[in-house]
């Protein structure tokens, strides 16, 4: 998106993001971003169980194992917290390749979101 909305930063100007339909560009993106990391949490889900073969967990499938085992673990974890979890991560390792003047898409390892 690329631009900060007024609302936030002076909440009277908030009618200006209406304005400039910054609302609308919010809400779609919000919804996409969201329908993406549904997607990957369902994937994982429905992947049959690898109990032999612990190299091919990732980051969202370890999330789904607290998620499954929270009453042993002592967290409770639900679809909305894992989903927060990951894009946290995901935004933290991006900002971290970026300081160092990495590339992003060279760096970034996608079965994290995938």
């Amino acid at each position: 998106m690329g631009t900060e909305p007024l609302g936030e930063l002076l909440p009277w100007l908030g009618w200006v993001d209406a304005v400039r339909g910054l609302k609308g560009k919010i809400t779609r993106t919000f919804q996409a971003l969201d329908g993406l990391l549904e997607k990957v949490i369902d994937d994982h889900r429905r992947r049959p169980p690898n109990t032999d073969d612990d190299d091919h967990r990732d980051f969202v499938d370890v999330l789904l194992d607290v998620h499954k085992h929270d009453k042993e673990y002592g967290i409770q974890l639900e679809t909305n917290e894992i989903k927060a979890i990951i894009l946290v991560s995901t935004s933290r390792f991006h900002r971290r390749k970026i300081s160092v003047g990495c590339t992003c898409t060279d760096e970034l390892d996608l079965r994290a979101i995938s």
